[in-house]
């Protein structure tokens, strides 16, 4: 590579060629010794990079070069180490391995403890030690010794253990220090536990939980002064937590109860508090102090809440309450004194609560009936007491009164739900409730309420004003009657007039915020009043017009203003419409069909409501579509409800309703994918039962002609001639007729949305057809002929117009019951047989599709087969002669399927399939007349022969036919010879051979390629083996034998002048079996020494010729082996 010359460089002004003698001549610039060394530098780089890269490959190739010597020398060492043997010969040195690379120095391992740590955990332990011996020695051996011994020996080493940590500390020893100290203050322990054993200046008079507490207490005095002394650590921790159990033991037989040790516990942890805040700067001592404050607090809890669950009196009501508030100080002043703000707010929050259990707990025990006022009046005054607080400490008494007004209010709010249900449930059944008298009255209950949505109001932000007023009315407007003992209509009229100014409110509001939260609890108890007014028509209808005024006045107010709103109360409206007008009906008198009537009425003219303005004003257009599906499935349960009533012509009236409403409004909600599924769903609701309620009727007409099929032209039958009994109410004919007929109706409104919906209601309508001629009394075969008709029709539609799955299904359906419906008599039948034949015919000739084609030709060619076979059995002619007749028409049916394939329609070869579909059922006649059966055989083989002749056929499919019909000829000969009762296996098998043989030689011909395994395979298996197989269970005739032979050797010499291997093959195994069999057959007959000397001879030969044989056989193999 051509490098540049080190004292030439570009310019950095203006890229021209410069040196550093004369610097720049384009521009004038003098020498850059710089641009000439970033240069000189750049071609150094390069030098580098080209070296660097050939000391990486040799690097490589050296690693390479070393992975093969270590493989290769751990093979040649596996090897040695194999070949040493047990005596351990001696063997040659092999050559001086390889040098093995040094190994890096292993790095000196780190230690993996300090040595303070390792101090420390010796002294805990000797300490530990020590410890132990102390306790096992003043337990155990103390009785060996006098009283004087036993003070000695106590004394001298507590004093010696106490002395030795200040010597210690001289010496800069603290571990000791610690360790000694510990131990001295442990004795001090023991030294108590055994003055209390040997009743030292009778200590005895004292109780033992006083004395134990006078003997911690000592021992705590010790170890401060000690510690303040020595000025060491440990003492005061041991201080610490020996002064706990002090305070306890000395009140332990004072007689508290459980609020009392809950108020010894919490003095307990007041004191603790005190310890950690003090000992604020020495941090260890102040953290096992705040973790025994924490574990004072937690055990008093146990006992204060068994104080607040057992108490029943004033005394230990108001004892308990005063504990809890101090226990709640306490935790306040914990939170105080400690590092994060946060518990700040949240222990004030707990000791508000707090103050409100205890009063609450004082209210119930003091005045039972009068608690949930009473407690309800302490929330409103602390919340009261609350909002006066400072901004910067409110936060936590707010949340700790919010909780303790939720709870209460929760359950209020749970007791309202549940008045109101109990007051809708009071209404039940509709219209013929048992009124029962007013409950007794609870006046303490309304006041509670108000004041726990004062509390609330006065704890949320001012925005949320509002939200608790309307909340308070609600839960007030449900619970209200029931707690007063007001009459039962009470509670649909509260409701309402709550519900009212909350609508109207709802429409005047001037956010979304402010409308849900007026307009939501309308809509609850505008619910719950219509629920609770059930109990009556009369009360039913004047809640419901209110309802409807009110819905209507609503959405007059919205139309400028709220049209959301406005839409909602039309919506409303329009579902109150229908009920309002059922519940005047009911008033008056009416019966429930006439109800029923009025209520589909009313939801006609909710209907019309929504086509009207759904131009002007598409969110009412919308919100009244909505209610006509309610009102749908409103119709439709109650319908349900009061069978025996015609349920599903109600039913159908919703559906044909709810397909308007939701064709009105489909084009305003095209951009909304969900609704579509969501009024399927709705419409679903009245579309069940209706389907329902023309399931028996449906099935009658459609499924009940099959019955004739078990009575095939039993006689002309009496009435309509269905075959089965007729549905009774309400599911009889003529409902189910108008039913269906609303269904098609319903379909025929969808059909404006989308085409297909147009050929859907002939489904529904087939059958409304069939039941209105079966409710009209029509005699047969008017139900059967109508159902034959609509069955042509619809398939003739179908392929010549317009093809479609609807269309498909009713031609299949009512096809299938007109013939049914048609068996029995003959002619019927013929008839019946005859049209499906031609109009079958005309779909597959003119059928605009493929399948419409295909499927007519299918069902003209079982029409066609029926009709042969029906009028074969009119003209009173045997079964096995009428399968003639049936083979006549599957004839016919091929003839058809040829002319078709001459014209190159695609549909020839699956009528080809169906006359031959023909003819097997044909042959299916026959049996168990064998020769008929043979004649057929005989009859069709010569048609496929014949169809095999026309002009213009395929190569390939004129072979296929040839090949079916031998076949078929060689059944019906193997027919033939079982009804003659042949019993020679060869009059069966040589035929089939020789068809296999004609077939593949044809193969052959077009295939030269072709190997003779695939070709003639199956036929000389077919032909030898059968017959071989007689030789391996018997003896089998000699003629058999010898030809079986004779034709193994002809079929060898064959196959190796056309040098094919499957004749050669299985030839060959034949005629070697023949061979074996007749050595085996004779051996008997053989002098004994024959077999000897053959055996001399074959093992003289096999020693003398062993190399030429195998070499023959391998000539032999290859030249088998080249064979095709």
């Amino acid at each position: 590579m051509n490098q540049p010359d080190p004292a030439t460089y570009p310019c950095p002004a203006c890229n021209s060629p410069a040196n550093l003698a004369t610097g720049c001549p384009g521009c004038g610039r003098g020498p850059d010794p710089e641009a000439a060394e970033v240069m000189r530098l750049g071609g150094a780089i390069e030098r580098l990079a080209g070296e660097v890269e050939r000391a990486r490959q040799g690097y490589a190739e050296a690693v390479e070069r070393l992975r093969d010597a270590q493989l290769r020398r751990n093979e040649l060492a596996a090897r040695v180490r194999a070949s040493v043997t047990v005596q351990q010969t001696p063997a040659p040195v092999p050559a001086a391995p390889m040098p093995a690379p040094e190994p890096a120095p292993t790095p000196s391992a780190r230690p993996e403890a300090s040595t303070r740590t390792t101090q420390n955990v010796l002294f805990i332990l000797g300490g530990l030690l020590l410890a132990s011996a102390a306790i096992v020695f003043t337990a155990v051996a103390w009785a060996r010794f006098g009283v004087v011994g036993r003070a000695s020996i106590l004394g001298v080493v507590t004093a010696l253990t106490l002395a030795a940590p200040p010597v210690a500390l001289l010496r800069r020893l603290s571990g000791t220090a610690e360790t000694f100290a510990a131990l001295g203050l442990l004795l001090v322990l023991l030294d108590g536990y055994a003055a209390w054993y040997v009743n030292l200046a009778g200590v005895h008079a004292m109780r033992p939980a006083t004395y134990a507490g006078v003997v911690c207490a000592t021992t705590a005095c010790v170890a401060l002064g000690y510690g303040v002394v020595t000025r060491l650590t440990g003492p005061r921790f041991l201080a610490l937590v020996v002064a706990q159990p002090v305070l306890p033991l000395f009140v332990l037989h004072a007689g508290f109860g459980m609020a009392g040790w809950a108020g010894v516990l919490t003095v307990l942890a007041a004191a603790n508090l005190a310890v950690a805040r003090w000992a604020n700067r020495a941090r260890a001592l102040s953290i096992v102090a705040w973790t025994l404050t924490g574990v004072a607090l937690v055990s008093a809890a146990g006992p204060l809440l068994g104080a607040l669950i057992s108490g029943d009196a004033y005394g230990p009501a108001i004892r308990t309450g005063l504990v809890l508030i101090l226990a709640a100080a306490v935790v306040v002043a914990a939170a105080m004194a400690g590092p994060v703000p946060v518990l700040r707010h949240v222990a004030a929050g707990a000791a508000a609560l707090a103050v409100v259990i205890a009063g609450a707990r004082v209210a119930l025990v003091g005045r039972p009936a009068w608690g949930l006022a009473l407690v309800a009046a302490e929330i409103a005054a602390l919340a009261v007491v609350v909002r006066a607080l400072p901004v910067r400490v409110r936060t936590g008494p707010r949340a700790g009164i919010l909780a303790a007004a939720g709870l209460p209010g929760l359950g209020v709010v749970a007791w309202a739900l549940l008045l109101g249900l109990d007051a809708a449930e009071a209404a039940l059944p509709v219209w013929h409730a048992e009124l029962q008298p007013p409950a007794a009255s609870n006046w303490w209950v309304p006041p509670a309420i108000v004041l726990l949505g004062v509390a609330i109001a006065v704890l949320l932000p001012r925005g949320a004003t509002a939200e608790a007023a309307v909340g308070t009315g609600a839960v007030l407007a449900l619970a209200l009657p029931g707690v007063i003992g007001l009459p039962w209509w009470a509670a649909s009229l509260v409701a309402g007039m709550v519900a009212l100014p909350l609508a109207l409110a709802s429409v005047t509001a001037r956010s979304v915020r402010r409308t849900l939260v007026y307009g939501v609890p309308a809509g609850l108890l505008a619910a719950h009043s219509v629920a609770a007014g059930l109990a009556r028509p009369a009360s039913t209808a004047g809640v419901l017009a209110a309802l409807v005024a009110v819905g209507t006045g609503v959405a007059v107010l919205g139309r400028n203003r709220q049209r959301i709103v406005g839409a909602v109360g039309a919506g409303v409206a329009l579902l109150a419409l229908p009920f309002l007008l059922a519940a005047i009906a009911a008033t008056a008198g009416a019966t429930p069909a006439t109800v029923r009537a009025f209520t589909a009425a009313g939801l006609a003219l909710a209907v019309v409501a929504v086509v009207i303005p759904r131009g002007r004003l598409p969110e009412y257009a919308v919100s009244g579509a909505l209610a006509v599906l309610l009102g749908g499935a409103g119709l439709t349960l109650s319908a349900v409800a009061a069978t025996p009533l015609p349920y599903g012509v109600y039913a159908g009236v919703a559906v044909l309703c709810d397909a308007v409403a939701v064709l009105a409004v489909l084009p305003i909600l095209r951009d909304r994918p969900w609704t579509g599924p969501a009024a399927a769903v709705a419409v679903t609701v009245p579309a069940g039962p209706a389907l329902a309620s023309v399931v028996p009727a449906t099935w009658a007409v459609l499924a009940g002609p099959y019955a004739w099929v078990h009575k095939v032209w039993s006689g002309t039958p009496t009435g309509i001639g269905l075959g089965v009994d007729a549905p009774v109410a309400p599911y009889a004919f003529g409902p189910a007729a108008a039913t269906l007929a609303l269904f098609a109706l319903a379909l025929l409104v969808a059909s404006r949305a989308g085409r297909p919906a147009l050929t859907w209601a002939v489904v529904p309508a087939t059958p409304a057809i069939l039941a209105t001629a079966a409710a009209l009394q029509a005699p047969w075969p008017t139900v059967a002929a109508l159902s034959l008709a609509i069955g042509a029709g619809a398939a003739l539609v179908g392929a010549l117009r317009r093809s479609s799955p609807a269309l498909g299904a009713v031609a299949l359906i009512a096809t299938g019951a007109g013939l049914a419906g048609a068996l029995p008599t003959r002619a019927a039948t013929l008839t019946a047989l005859a049209v499906v034949l031609v109009a079958s015919a005309l779909c597959g000739l003119a059928g605009r599709v493929r399948i419409a084609r295909e499927a007519g030709w299918l069902v003209a060619a079982a029409s066609a087969a029926g009709l042969a076979l029906a009028a074969a059995l009119t003209a009173d002619v045997a079964v096995r002669w009428a399968a003639l007749w049936v083979l006549g028409a599957a004839a016919v049916t091929l003839a058809v399927s040829a002319l078709l394939t001459c014209s190159g329609r695609v549909e020839g070869r699956l009528v080809e399939g169906a006359a031959h579909a023909t003819a097997f059922v044909a042959l299916l006649l026959t049996i168990p007349a064998i020769r008929h059966s043979a004649g057929v055989c005989t009859l069709w083989g010569v048609a496929l022969g014949l169809r095999a002749l026309l002009p213009g056929e395929a190569a390939a499919g004129r072979r296929v036919r040839v090949a079916a019909a031998a076949t078929i000829e060689l059944v019906a000969y193997w027919l033939l010879l079982v009804a003659s009762a042949v019993a020679t296996l060869e009059a069966y098998t040589l035929p089939a051979a020789g068809v296999a043989l004609l077939a593949g030689w044809l193969a052959a011909r077009t295939r030269p390629g072709l190997h003779s395994w695939s070709a003639y395979g199956p036929a000389l298996l077919a032909g030898f083996a059968p017959s071989a197989a007689t030789l391996l269970g018997g003896a089998g005739e000699p003629a058999r034998r010898f030809a079986l032979g004779a034709a193994a050797v002809i079929v060898v010499v064959v196959g190796s002048l056309r040098r094919r291997q499957a004749p050669v093959v299985v030839g060959g195994t034949v005629l070697a079996l023949v061979a074996v069999h007749e050595v085996v057959r004779f051996w008997d007959l053989v002098p004994r020494w024959i077999p000897l000397a053959v055996a001399g001879l074959l093992l003289v030969g096999l020693a003398t010729t062993y190399e030429r044989r195998r070499r023959d056989m391998a000539r032999l193999r290859e030249a088998v082996g080249r064979m095709r």
